[in-house]
């Protein structure tokens, strides 16, 4: 086999598709689940000695868009949900994630033309709802069940597992 021609092929627990190339992953943590300042600058050191990231080589001034991720304290939470009038619950009693929404052209006018609420937002969720809508079971969310999902995504075709 000629390296980077032709894929390896399954063999034991060995599957090729999950291989994924200019990747690096570091993990910081502490196994008793102690908060310190000490893991973040650990984990920053982790990056300053990952070399090999994904877009390693560009401008040193803007980064690679590499970071990390730590868990956001539960008290920073619920003084800026009470800013805006929400009652947050006890500490892994809700989710917080991260979404990318793909901009509103139609807000880029600004005061210049009447928009209504729909579509004055700078950005449009609607690709969000329909996959949302699709893949989620909001009534057992809703349920507040506790569960655990494991889950895994095929880079090549986007199928989850």
């Amino acid at each position: 086999m000629t390296q980077g021609t032709v894929r390896p092929t399954t063999q034991g627990l060995y599957d090729p598709q999950y291989e994924h190339d200019a990747c690096g992953v570091g993990f910081v943590v502490d196994i008793k689940g102690r908060k310190s300042h000490e893991i973040v600058q650990q984990a920053l050191q982790v990056l300053v000695n990952l070399s090999h990231r994904g877009a390693c080589g560009c401008d040193p001034q803007t980064g690679d868009g590499a970071g990390i991720l730590l868990q956001i304290p539960h008290e920073f939470f619920v003084q800026e949900c009470a800013k805006l009038g929400i009652n947050l619950p006890g500490p892994g009693q809700y989710g917080v994630g991260v979404a990318f929404f793909s901009p509103n052209p139609a807000s880029w006018l600004g005061q210049h033309a009447p928009l209504g609420v729909d579509r004055a937002a700078h950005y449009t969720t609607a690709p969000l709802r329909q996959t949302l809508t699709e893949l989620v079971d909001f009534t057992r969310i809703n349920a507040r069940g506790i569960r655990l999902t494991v889950g895994a995504v095929n880079v090549n075709t986007g199928e989850m597992r």
